[in-house]
């Protein structure tokens, strides 16, 4: 029972530090504190004890709603920010974003590039879904398209990307190279 409590605790720090607010960080919480309390209470219902191999599987889920709640709720307050319609277009969003990672997972990358395209146009999670971009374009050893997303996402979140726009550029000119054109490998 203490890992539950130390992960919801744990989880609330986190949440009210991701949001800057006490509020919000609180209200993350509401959908992922219901499943566990019917878990819980269906197990005591049932008769099953709370063991270590159970709360471990409780902590996991915990863990795994709160990723989720944090995910919709940054997508919500962007949306919110920008005065878009906002349990729509936060929704919307989250749903985008998911089923990308979904087609991503099962290897249908022109479907996922599709999504997180449209993400990054509408400003929607837009760092998580440049950042898939850059898997599915190093992926496609597409180097033009990896210069181009690593440049955006340099711009939009600050993160340094030079090694790696350094790196594509040396991609593109050995790819030149190959087809034996050594001006456009300078």
């Amino acid at each position: 029972a203490m890992v539950i409590v130390e992960s919801y605790a744990l989880a609330i720090v986190l949440c009210v530090i991701t949001f800057r607010s006490v509020r919000m960080g609180l209200l993350s919480l509401i959908p992922n504190v219901w499943p566990i309390l019917l878990t819980v209470g269906a197990m005591g219902w049932f008769g099953i004890w709370l063991e270590p191999a159970t709360a471990m599987v409780a902590a996991v889920a915990i863990g795994i709603a709160v990723d989720d709640s944090v995910h919709f709720l940054s997508a919500y307050l962007e949306a919110r920010d920008e005065g878009r319609d906002r349990v729509e277009a936060a929704t919307r969003a989250f749903a985008l974003y998911e089923l990308g990672q979904d087609y991503m997972r099962a290897g249908l990358l022109d479907r996922a590039e599709r999504l997180f395209e449209e993400l990054v146009q509408n400003k929607l999670h837009r760092r998580q879904a440049l950042e898939r971009l850059l898997e599915i374009y190093q992926q496609e050893k597409d180097w033009d398209k990896c210069l181009k997303v690593a440049t955006l996402l340099q711009e939009h979140t600050g993160r340094p990307m030079q090694n790696e726009i350094a790196h594509y550029h040396c991609e593109l000119a050995e790819e030149s190279l190959r087809e034996g054109d050594e001006s456009a490998a300078k």
